[in-house]
């Protein structure tokens, strides 16, 4: 009886110290999503008002604002965006044939100048102009700035430090 009391002793102990060892939490295990630009647009000066600003939509439903010049909101911002406008972005970039654009459209004085990149398919497509633009970029462009001051307007900015 004795034997039998210390034996169940011994298990319950190393029993014990079986049920006290850290567990690792799925959160730790779990590898985070990498983040990545899915649209990004950098407008430059022009002799005049235009827009200088920074915007880079991500793939974790952010929009980083980088406003310069000429825009409501200058400084370092972040903003909450919903899943669709991203679809809705590359959506509209198929449909005006961004991928066809040649990656440098030229140069022209006094004209804003801008880079656009997207992520069409999983390629990426940069187009880079300090002038002229064909129409399909040019409504392209408008379509995504136009988003870009939609939110700035309508959600409160979250500071951002660039790192």
């Amino acid at each position: 009886m004795k034997y039998c009391f210390t034996l169940l002793a011994l298990l319950g102990i190393g029993f014990g110290n079986l049920s006290c060892q850290p567990k690792k939490k799925a959160a730790q295990t779990a590898k985070q999503p990498t983040v990545f630009d899915v649209v990004y647009l950098k407008r430059t000066p022009c002799m005049g008002k235009c827009p200088v600003y920074e915007a880079w939509f991500k793939s974790d439903n952010r929009l980083v604002y980088k406003g310069e010049k000429h825009m409501s909101l200058i400084g370092n911002f972040e903003y909450v965006i919903p899943p669709q406008l991203i679809k809705n972005l590359i959506f509209e970039a198929k449909k005006a044939g961004i991928q066809k654009l040649p990656a440098d459209l030229g140069y022209a004085p006094d004209l804003p100048g801008l880079e656009l990149m997207v992520i069409i398919d999983g390629k990426k497509k940069v187009v880079k102009t300090e002038g002229m633009m064909p129409e399909n970029l040019k409504n392209y462009v408008k379509m995504v700035h136009n988003e870009v001051a939609a939110m700035i307007a309508e959600q409160e900015a979250i500071p951002f430090k660039e790192q």
